[in-house]
């Protein structure tokens, strides 16, 4: 990885909710979705459950294919009590679906789809995980060094549990304690150093 041009600027609670609140400049999408998961809590119905994915996929951007497949999936999970508790392991047996295609089964890795899926059944719980997150976070640890973690573990390879020590040890470190994984993630997304606005 090439050596950073400039300095991030020191996160604080300002600079997140600064970067957030552009973010809250397009609310109707999560208007929208969170009309949606209030609809239909649980995930046992088919249909309910392939209406939320269809739905956050369409306006999360999430890119996950075989949409039909994905509900089905879920629903085997039995999900509703581990996403009541906050157990990180649901979001890597949601993120982790076989998908078949020209008869050949390929297992796909869906983390920034089940890491929003989560975070909408829990918000406490789940912190988002998706491409911009993690490059940013990648930067931080770079330039501040704040928390030991690899590539791999940014990448979600170690599982999502290890992701969610990185997400916490961001929020410790740079004493963002009062902010919820909701801000963070709003700071992750939309934050861009002055040459890239």
């Amino acid at each position: 990885m090439s050596e950073m041009k400039e300095r991030l600027p020191t996160p604080s609670v300002d600079l997140v909710r600064e970067w957030g609140r552009k973010y809250d400049e397009y609310p109707l999408t999560d208007f929208a979705l969170r009309r949606v998961f209030h609809l239909y809590p649980k995930n046992v119905v088919e249909s309910q459950v392939l209406l939320k994915v269809a739905a956050l996929d369409a306006l999360y951007r999430t890119h996950i294919f075989a949409l039909e497949t994905v509900a089905r999936h879920i629903v085997t999970l039995n999900s509703d009590s581990d996403l009541i508790a906050g157990d990180h392991d649901i979001v890597d047996r949601i993120a982790r679906v076989k998908i078949t295609s020209k008869g050949e089964a390929k297992e796909r890795k869906n983390y920034s789809f089940s890491s929003k899926f989560c975070w909408w059944h829990n918000h406490s719980s789940y912190p988002i995980y998706d491409s911009r997150a993690r490059d940013l976070l990648w930067k931080y640890k770079m330039q501040d060094k704040f928390f030991d973690f690899s590539e791999g573990d940014i990448y979600c390879c170690n599982g999502y549990r290890r992701y969610y020590e990185i997400i916490v040890a961001f929020q410790s470190h740079y004493g963002l304690d009062s902010t919820t994984f909701k801000e963070i993630d709003k700071f992750l997304y939309m934050f861009r150093s002055d040459k890239s606005k």
